[in-house]
């Protein structure tokens, strides 16, 4: 009877070994148990270390999210801006970036790991948590709302006390929050339903209309020009030997310290330029070099630093 218990005794320790060695299913595309529910994200990822198969995994579902975007990258955005003078509506073709960043997302977790021995390979199981993530998108999104909306108030106050120039600071750099809740609506259609993202949509569109009719009514204010002579002789080799300068006012005092921003009509363009104006509401700029073009003349253009590319209103 004792040999008898040893053989049944290691039968069983062979059979529960046999178990223990089996390979999970999530490695060949079987899914997960918990996170199974549309409201995860997953890939399996494999490499040839831990690290590799967990950067893999993740990596896998940027592309997934890449692919989410591209599908429907060509949109019409329709942009309308009214006030009691009449309303206007223009269309334009944007194209969505399809390279995705997975920075700054959260609930992505490596929840499994396995390594197969036979062909020295790791294994990662990586979940991203939609609901997560479109919640804190939300948040973001709504958050920059109260920051432009805070930053029209307080600009107002500073025009009415005189001071312009920390005013227009305010609205250039309010300007550039629409380019952020652009693309963080963008990202947060892929992870919540689409009445919710509708409605952070209308409200990024009332609040740009609420922000160009303030800042059309400001610049109109705003007067830029040309200190001196606005054209001058050069070479493509040389540049321009003497610099240009442009001064920045409102009604008629000085726009010190005012963020500015400079082109040229012609790629390749050399230009040094000031980043604000000057205490007399100045701003130097010299071209170092240009393109040969044949052209009699090549335009330089100088502006307020507006993120003009979300806003109907552009700068003087």
């Amino acid at each position: 009877m004792n040999a008898i218990n040893r053989i049944a005794t290691l039968a069983l320790v062979f059979f529960f070994s046999t178990a223990v060695l089996a390979e999970p299913d999530w490695i060949n595309g079987g899914g997960l148990d918990g996170y199974r529910d549309a409201r995860f994200l997953t890939a399996t990822g494999e490499g040839q270390s831990r690290e590799d198969a967990r950067k893999h995994a993740i990596s896998q579902l940027a592309e997934q999210l890449k692919v989410s975007i591209s599908s429907q990258s060509d949109i019409n955005k329709r942009y309308q801006s009214g006030d009691s003078g009449g309303s206007s509506q223009e269309s334009m073709n944007i194209r969505i970036n399809t390279r995705v960043d997975l920075e700054g997302l959260e609930g992505i977790k490596i929840v499994e790991q396995y390594f197969r021995p036979s062909n020295n390979t790791y294994y990662a199981f990586a979940v991203l948590d939609k609901n997560l993530n479109a919640n804190n998108l939300s948040f973001s999104i709504e958050s920059r709302f109260e920051q432009i909306r805070a930053a029209i108030k307080q600009a107002k106050s500073q025009f009415s006390s005189g001071k312009a120039s920390e005013g227009l600071r305010l609205l250039i750099k309010a300007s550039r929050q629409f380019s952020d809740i652009d693309r963080e609506i963008n990202l947060h259609r892929l992870f919540a339903n689409p009445g919710v993202n509708s409605m952070l949509k209308s409200d990024r569109t009332s609040l740009a209309q609420e922000f160009d009719r303030y800042l059309g009514s400001v610049l109109a204010s705003v007067r830029a020009e040309a200190v001196g002579d606005s054209t001058r002789s050069g070479s493509p080799e040389l540049g321009v030997r003497d610099p240009f300068v442009a001064r920045f006012s409102y009604r008629g005092s000085a726009l010190t310290a005012v963020p500015v921003r400079v082109s040229a009509e012609d790629a390749g363009t050399v230009i040094n330029a000031d980043r604000q104006t000057d205490a007399r509401g100045e701003v130097q700029l010299r071209v170092r070099s240009f393109p040969y073009t044949g052209k009699a003349q090549n335009k330089l253009v100088v502006k307020l630093d507006l993120d003009e590319t979300t806003l109907n209103t552009q700068s003087p």
